[in-house]
């Protein structure tokens, strides 16, 4: 087992609430379905969601900013699940779109596709938070202004849903986090170690220690997130916990399986603490996966 040599990077964030929000319903064409949560994806029927937010007066630059999600509060009824996240340049309103005549998606000139991000990773058992990350180029290209997206499930024949929390709902409205890289504040670092020998579809043990990069100090209570392939899969919180390497105090352990063979992107996210100044940290590793789990190639933080 190797251990990839930490890079520091420290960032902060910004979050945005959306200040419009609806869904439509191809089965009620002429309906429009304000201040009734969100559905997304096809139950019988197809169903498509719309949200806005204000990209005006943020006390950001707009150069600054490296990475944006989308957050959404919800559960997956039908599986298997995508959730995409459109990019429109039409305006609609909140208590007027419909089905026939809700705006189409905008293709960005420079990127080439409408697509801002996508998910598979809905939570099924209970609802919960889950993430779709942005391509920062949307954000940018609507800077200063309004930004608009078109929420859409998989459209084939076989029932693929969800339902999510809408602005009216608070706490749970839809959110978009922005993160700036910065100077200053309390830099982490996090370390991320996976086994040499895993075949297709095994289970196998992603693990680490979050720790402040000034002291090396570990971090306990603060939630740690799993990404693969782009997708945010699991989350857990640090604690004294026993890893394959020994108990561990900031540690936290995943046990997670892939079924496809070829390269794989494992990521682990620190979001931040706001309240202790705590900033950003992350580490990712390219894995091969097929008859072996190899090839741990770096660490950023």
């Amino acid at each position: 087992m190797r251990r990839p040599r930490p890079l520091i990077t420290p960032y902060e964030t910004r979050t945005l609430t959306a200040y419009k929000d609806c869904w439509v319903n191809s089965n009620q064409p002429d309906k429009n379905f304000n201040d009734r949560g969100f559905a997304i994806g096809r139950w019988d029927y197809l169903n498509r969601a719309f949200v806005g937010f204000d990209l005006g007066g943020l006390d950001i630059n707009e150069e600054d900013v490296v990475q944006a999600e989308l957050r959404l509060y919800g559960k997956a009824l039908y599986k298997p699940l995508i959730v995409e996240a459109h990019y429109t340049n039409s305006s609609w309103g909140e208590t007027t779109i419909t089905w026939n005549n809700q705006p189409p998606p905008t293709t960005l000139s420079g990127v080439g596709t409408s697509l801002m991000g996508s998910t598979t990773d809905v939570p099924s058992a209970a609802e919960g938070w889950f993430s779709i990350p942005l391509e920062v180029a949307f954000i940018k290209h609507r800077w200063g202004r309004k930004l608009w997206a078109i929420l859409k499930g998989y459209e084939g024949a076989s029932n693929s849903y969800c339902y999510t929390y809408d602005r009216e709902l608070g706490a749970y409205a839809p959110q978009l986090i922005l993160s700036t890289e910065v100077a200053g504040g309390i830099s982490t670092k996090i370390s991320i170690s996976v086994p040499s020998n895993v075949s297709s579809g095994e289970s196998f043990e992603v693990f680490g220690v979050l720790q402040r990069a000034d002291t090396n100090a570990t971090l306990n209570g603060e939630t740690i997130q799993l990404w693969i392939d782009g997708v945010h899969v699991a989350s857990t919180v640090t604690t004294i916990i026993g890893t394959p390497m020994g108990p561990q105090d900031g540690a936290y352990l995943f046990t997670r399986s892939i079924s496809s063979d070829g390269e794989h992107m494992l990521e682990v996210k620190f979001l931040g603490s706001t309240s202790s100044g705590l900033m950003l940290g992350a580490s990712n590793a390219v894995l091969n996966l097929g008859n072996r789990l190899r090839d741990l190639i770096q660490s950023i933080f």
